[in-house]
């Protein structure tokens, strides 16, 4: 799968894995379309431009990761930071589509969440 997204907003793409994740985050709790992205910034109670430079690959505070993690019932800094899945709740595994490479390449047995 290529883990290419294409930023809209500035005519680039971002390979950056923080900011994919987000964009997933935000596509899976609020959707893909026009008003998406200050919907999901209002559910966080941060500024839109401060949730839009994070999920286009602009840097992710500490301040708006604990706002995440707090924010998000079931959300963890292992998924958000290294894509690991160990953290997250059952619910937030299956509504995220995660799938676990370490189980998928059979270095460890599944999770029963």
């Amino acid at each position: 799968m290529n883990n290419v997204r294409h930023c809209e907003s500035v005519g680039r793409e971002t390979k950056d894995p923080v900011a994919l994740r987000l964009q997933h985050l935000e596509k899976v709790l609020d959707g893909e379309d026009y008003g998406a992205t200050t919907r999901f910034a209002c559910r966080i109670g941060v500024k839109f431009t401060t949730w839009h430079n994070a999920k286009k690959g602009r840097g992710l505070s500490q301040k708006l990761l604990l706002t995440l993690l707090h924010r998000i019932p079931g959300l963890s800094a292992d998924w958000i930071l290294l894509g690991r899945p160990d953290g997250l709740s059952h619910a937030m595994f299956q509504a995220l589509g995660v799938v676990d490479e370490e189980v998928e390449r059979g270095r460890r047995p599944p999770h029963h969440r």
